[in-house]
């Protein structure tokens, strides 16, 4: 769910998965791994909300998904 919405999201604006993490400072492969049942940090998952310019709760919500 987590890495769906962040997918969803960064397509939208034209960022890939591998810039994103870049522009987070989290390690290559992390956000993949948060589709795989690894939860990611607060922290991280803030930064990445920052860069999207969305809200946490957008992220990790189940609503408006694809």
């Amino acid at each position: 769910m987590i890495y769906d919405n962040i997918r969803r999201r960064a397509k939208e604006r034209g960022i890939s998965i591998n810039k994103l993490e870049e522009e987070a400072n989290v390690s290559t492969g992390s956000i993949c791994k948060w589709g795989n049942g690894i939860s990611p940090t607060v922290k991280n998952i803030k930064k990445v909300a920052d860069i999207l310019e969305c809200t946490v709760d957008e992220l990790i919500s189940d609503v408006g998904g694809e």
